[in-house]
Formats: structure tokens, C-alpha cells, sequence
């Protein structure tokens, strides 16, 4: 990356945990670096479509839903130890969709047909976003993110976020899901246990992460990478 510090002169990065990184590691000068969050959009699924999706991979209980690569970064060996500690489930189930990585854990987990535990690895997006619109609560324990996008999916389909409270999750979490230490499974554990035992802060939650979610769209995204370039050329 030495070239970027020598020849850039506007570095956009997609959050501000980025931009610090970027100016930790590569000892750029902060004004050169501009936060400039993506766009996220989605697919509203037809009820008949969540039917269908639900119905294909036997989803008949309320679930919690992750998506995420197995690989050790996401994190999703500890949300299944979180969720497996949980005396009372309330018949909610928990489904993780993404390809197989290199978690030899999750591999293990898989393996194993832990009950009430669903891996759907790779599935299209009319079927994703159907899972996005119908969970619970959707669950996100990265240890770290430039970004996020599955966060903010889940907050454009009014689905309860709960979220790592580390790197960019915790900016984009902040005010608009739950915050958990990613690297304690009892903490991961009593958030998914206050989101699915109190529906009034399920729901207020839902709320808080749809407006923030709103905010992440291509036309302010084009609006401000051009207004900063415009300004380099003055």
C-alpha cells in the first residue's frame, strides 16, 4: 500500500474504524482520508416468497439469523456456544447462512447436527432477504468489519440487530442495535436473551436500526465522493 500514501491524494474509506486504521497502519495524513459510507439496498420478498423460503429449508420455529463465511474473523463458532448455553430458547431456532470457510470448529459444529441449529451455506438473495424479513432477531458477532453490509440489511427489514461492538459494527450499532463483546459468548448469550424475552425492546430496537439503516444510500453516497473530489480540483 506504500504507492496509496505516495500518490493519493483522496483516500475514501467506507467508516470511520477504516479511517483509523488506515492512518495507524499506513501513517497517512488524516485530512487526505474521507469516511464516505456505502449504499446498501435491498429485495422486499412477497409473503408467498418468505412461505416458500421458510417451507424449502423447514424453518417451522421463530429463528435467530446470521450470515456470515465460516471462517474464525465471523465469529460464528461463539454465537453458537452462546446459543447453545441458553436454558430457555422459546422454541426459537438458529439459522446461519454462508459458504463453507476454513473454521475447522464450525466444521466440527456441522457435522455434528446440533438440533435447532440450521446451516444453509450458500443461498440466493430472494431467499436471503426472505430470512432477513421473517426472523426474530438477526445476529452479527464479527470481530471485525470495514463495513458491515448484513448489519444494515437486517435494519432495512425492520429485523432487531444484535452486533459486535467492535471496529465499524460499533459505529454503525450504535443507538440502533444491541452491543455485545464479541469475544464472550456469555455476553453474546444475554443479548440474544434480553432481545427475544422483552418484545418492547425488540421492537424499539427494530425502529431505531430501520431510520439508521435508511441513511446508507447510493444517491448520498455519489453526492459526497463527488463534492470531495470537486473540492480536490479547486
Amino acid at each position: 500500500m506504500k504507492w496509496v500514501k505516495r500518490e493519493s491524494s483522496l483516500i475514501f474509506a467506507d467508516s470511520y474504524s477504516t479511517k483509523q486504521d488506515v492512518i495507524r497502519m499506513l501513517n497517512i495524513p488524516e485530512k487526505k482520508i474521507i469516511v464516505n459510507y456505502p449504499g446498501v439496498r435491498i429485495f422486499i420478498p412477497t409473503p408467498q416468497q418468505i412461505k416458500q423460503t421458510r417451507l424449502k429449508y423447514s424453518l417451522k420455529n421463530d429463528f435467530i439469523l446470521s450470515v456470515g463465511k465460516q471462517e474464525p474473523r465471523k465469529n460464528i463458532q461463539r454465537l453458537i456456544r452462546a446459543y447453545a448455553e441458553m436454558p430457555d430458547k422459546k422454541n426459537t431456532d438458529l439459522v446461519i447462512v454462508g459458504p463453507e470457510g476454513w473454521d475447522d470448529e464450525i466444521k466440527k459444529i456441522n457435522s455434528s447436527k446440533q438440533k435447532h441449529v440450521h446451516f444453509l451455506h450458500y443461498i440466493g438473495d430472494e431467499e436471503l432477504h426472505a430470512l432477513y424479513e421473517s426472523c426474530t432477531l438477526f445476529a452479527y458477532p464479527s470481530l471485525y468489519e470495514g463495513f458491515g453490509y448484513p448489519v444494515v440489511e437486517a435494519m432495512l427489514h425492520k429485523a432487531p440487530v444484535i452486533t459486535s461492538d467492535t471496529s465499524s459494527l460499533k459505529e454503525i450499532g450504535k443507538d440502533a442495535a444491541s452491543l455485545f463483546d464479541p469475544h464472550s459468548a456469555i455476553t453474546i448469550r444475554q443479548s440474544m436473551e434480553r432481545m427475544l424475552n422483552d418484545e418492547k425492546y425488540r421492537k424499539q430496537t427494530a425502529e431505531k436500526g430501520y431510520e439508521k439503516g435508511r441513511l446508507y444510500t447510493w444517491e448520498a453516497y455519489y453526492k459526497k465522493m463527488l463534492d470531495a473530489i470537486y473540492n480536490v480540483l479547486q
